[in-house]
């Protein structure tokens, strides 16, 4: 699984360069947008916070297994250290989904599909957010019981 994981993160990104460097404008749709999920997005129900944090960070992270009971595994590593890099994580991912920044991309999508491609942009933004905020809690929160 890890193997499969691997493989869709470098799929993942050798989308992104494409669509980066891509100069078409117009001719790209909501299902061409390599989303940050393991699945196949096809619409916004796609887009949770439950698969966007399982991407972003790993099956590790993942708060719930898809039988619905917890997964404790990211509870046993709670280090500063990886609290750390799990922030640096989020903010790369913010970088690259904020809406501003988006806006490059947006331009390359058909005009039928921008608002439906904005609406996933502020799903997977609002997440990050959420997930950061989580994040800088918890990096407070070890910070204020070292003292």
């Amino acid at each position: 699984k890890q193997k499969q994981e691997h493989e869709k993160h470098e799929k993942h990104e050798t989308q992104w360069k494409i669509l980066s460097t891509s100069s078409s404008t117009h001719s790209i749709g909501f299902s061409d947008i390599p989303w940050p999920v393991y699945g196949k997005v096809k619409s916004l129900e796609d887009i949770t916070p439950r698969e966007i944090t399982a991407f972003v960070f790993g099956n590790r992270n993942q708060t719930q297994n898809r039988t619905g009971t917890r997964n404790q595994t990211r509870a046993l590593d709670s280090s500063p250290s990886r609290a750390l890099t799990e922030k640096q994580t989020l903010l790369t991912a913010q970088l690259r989904w904020h809406p501003d920044r988006f806006q490059r991309i947006l331009n390359k999508v058909r005009v039928e599909e921008k608002e439906l491609v904005q609406n996933g942009v502020g799903a997977v933004t609002r997440c990050l957010n959420d997930l950061l905020d989580k994040e800088n809690q918890k990096i407070r929160m070890r910070s204020g019981n070292q003292s």
